[in-house]
């Protein structure tokens, strides 16, 4: 992770984010919010909603293209960029982790028709394709997820881990439509 991370230091969030001084770890991520996929799309804010579909879409891309014996072409464009990156690294660890991962997708996707009263252009792309599992990830569980974060907020939980990093990282940009606040980020 540090490689990918090397050039990226004094950098500035775009609008509405904070300045970290620090590496910036939100170059691709997974929140688990929840270990419920369900759940964990409710809990993710708008912004998120919108962002972490296409996100996922990308790293699951790569997944195929990884793990596939024919990959589908109407994947996103084969890239090295995120084939080393934790989150994707994790998601070919197991078909558990897979399923996982491909199920919040899902959830996102409806999350994101919910709130928006429209389809995201990932999900009609996507959602067929990324239903079958790659052929090549190895039969198994779902394995603990990678944490993708700085590392004060990292917690062997990883849920208490990227609510804390939602709540310290995330909160000034933070709004639900049509969903309340989730009682974990108001209690802070």
């Amino acid at each position: 992770m540090t490689k990918i991370l090397k050039n990226f230091t004094n950098y500035k969030y775009r609008k509405n984010y904070r300045i970290h001084y620090k590496k910036n770890i939100d170059i691709m991520n997974i929140f688990v919010l929840s270990l419920c996929p369900y759940l964990c799309a409710i809990y993710h804010c708008d912004k998120h909603v919108v962002k972490m579909i296409l996100e996922t879409a990308q790293m699951l891309s790569v997944t195929h293209w990884l793990c596939s014996e024919s990959p589908n072409e109407n994947l996103y464009k084969r890239t090295k960029a995120f084939a080393n990156h934790p989150c994707t690294k994790w998601i070919r660890e197991s078909t558990g982790n897979y399923k996982w991962i491909y199920i919040l997708f899902r959830e996102l996707c409806h999350e994101y028709t919910y709130r928006y009263n429209k389809i995201h252009s990932c999900e009609s792309r996507f959602i067929n394709i990324f239903n079958q599992i790659p052929e090549l990830i190895p039969e198994g569980n779902i394995t603990s997820f990678a944490q993708a974060m700085f590392d004060d907020v990292k917690h062997k939980n990883p849920i208490i881990a990227y609510r804390s990093y939602y709540i310290k990282y995330k909160k000034d940009f933070c709004v639900w439509t049509k969903r309340d606040i989730p009682n974990w980020f108001k209690k802070k």
